[in-house]
């Protein structure tokens, strides 16, 4: 339930409460053919029942203290409680958040933002389910997941259409998914979903529109980041840093009135995954769109990955010792860099333009619905 009320001073405030329950039962297990009969690996036997409830309730302002500063607080206080058999745990906190911005002209303007917030587990990622992975190892859920906290800070300005911004995030029991552990009888790997002590993660960006012809214009970012992180779920409790960078940006060129070629690319340079070590890797797409006449629609045609370059290799084992002193590299290729992907698609609108367009309102079961990953 939310509300909002404006006051003549133009100080805005909204408020809402929020309450969540949910049950998930899981049963699984494995099973070995011995001779002519199966018989069940106990090793591999999980039944687990979780109890979540939230609490929450919120309030904000958000006052303009002139014509060229406005100004906006906020908290949310939440309670969160997860009941197992074997566990329990729970905690209240609150969480501010404060959003300052300055218009010095009508091409530049600086903005200041802390936020704190809370990440929970998908609730795939809870669950103990069971995929067989070979003999001694299996992927599965982590039902003793903690929610992780996000501490971030940016301090941004822009200069008519250039950005640059200044960010440090700090992750409290940061998850981090596919690591590699044993069970505690120490006769299984368990690959599956880990908390980290913390991330730290400073980082610059900046954005880059250029119009290079009236027919031509590109947009470019770079993001350069100083990360460090703690990893607990190996035998070994290791601390490491280090740098890395991610590349994007688009070309659009109207070839004619009616018909546009757009490109556009990332790169995400070499970077961890809690003990994973991720290599380089990207990709290119391309697009073209043709403009109909008389408000009769478009066609779009797309490829995905010009150059099927979606591979991603990764290796475990090299940053610290994993469980049953496993060691591999995975070579992982998504479906763009076995075939090329190409849709064409026809858009058209229909119905009384001069509408106005519904308000995009998030509804309230929203955060628990993205919780729910889909195959």
């Amino acid at each position: 339930m939310d509300a909002e009320k404006e006051f003549a001073s133009q100080l805005k405030w909204e408020g809402g409460i929020k309450a969540s329950y949910s049950q998930t039962a899981n049963y699984a297990q494995i099973e070995r053919k011995e001779q002519e009969s199966w018989q069940l690996d106990t090793r591999s036997t999980t039944a687990v029942d979780l109890i979540e409830s939230i609490g929450a309730a919120y309030s904000s302002f958000h006052y303009p203290l002139s014509s060229s500063t406005e100004l906006s607080l906020g908290a949310r206080f939440e309670y969160w409680e997860r009941q197992s058999p074997t566990t329990n745990v729970a905690f209240g906190r609150l969480f501010p958040s404060v959003f300052f911005s300055k218009q010095f002209s009508e091409r530049s303007q600086l903005q200041f933002s802390y936020t704190q917030r809370i990440t929970r587990p998908d609730y795939n990622d809870l669950a103990s389910f069971l995929v067989y992975n070979g003999p001694l190892s299996v992927f599965t859920g982590n039902p003793l997941l903690k929610p992780t906290i996000t501490q971030n800070a940016r301090l941004a300005y822009q200069y008519s259409a250039l950005t640059f911004s200044m960010t440090y995030k700090h992750d409290e029991n940061p998850i981090v998914r596919y690591q590699v552990v044993e069970n505690a009888e120490g006769d299984l790997v368990l690959i599956s979903p880990q908390n980290m002590a913390y991330q730290k993660n400073f980082s610059l960006q900046t954005d880059i529109p250029v119009d290079v012809t009236p027919w031509w214009s590109f947009n470019m970012g770079i993001v350069g980041s100083i990360r460090e992180f703690q990893l607990t779920h190996t035998k070994e409790q290791v601390i490491k840093d280090y740098m890395t960078y991610n590349l994007y940006g688009s070309h659009n060129l109207e070839l004619s009135k009616s018909l546009n070629l757009e490109l556009s690319g990332w790169y995400n340079g070499p970077a961890y995954d809690g003990s994973r070590h991720y290599k380089g890797f990207g990709m290119l797409n391309a697009g073209f769109r043709k403009q109909l006449k008389n408000e009769q629609g478009s066609f779009q045609l797309t490829i995905t990955d010009l150059f099927k370059s979606m591979r991603i290799f990764s290796d475990f084992g090299n940053l610290t010792e994993e469980g049953f002193q496993s060691r591999a590299e995975v070579d992982y290729r998504a479906e763009s860099a076995r075939s090329r992907i190409v849709r064409l698609s026809y858009f058209r609108t229909f119905g009384n333009k001069k509408l106005k367009a519904d308000r995009n309102h998030k509804a309230g079961a929203d955060e628990e619905r993205s919780r729910i990953q889909t195959q």
